[in-house]
């Protein structure tokens, strides 16, 4: 497997998808395409060596990549 930790773009988008956003909303957030983001997320799955983006974040996290969003407290 090559790095991916150099790899800021695509980790950034890695990191909006643990929290469940589309390739769209990341694109409105960061000022990008769809299809831009879709195209780095792709490039970080292939890095990991999966297939989707859920194996990506997945697997992100279980090397330390990521970390998975707080959990909210509501009481």
């Amino acid at each position: 497997m090559r790095a991916i930790d150099g790899d800021a773009p695509r980790v950034l988008r890695l990191r909006a998808c643990v929290g469940g956003k589309t390739s769209w909303e990341i694109g409105v957030n960061l000022a990008m395409s769809e299809r831009t983001v879709n195209f780095h997320l792709h490039n970080a799955s292939a890095k990991l060596g999966v297939s989707n983006r859920q194996h990506a974040v997945a697997k992100a996290m279980l090397l330390g990549l990521l970390r998975s969003p707080p959990v909210r407290s509501d009481s």
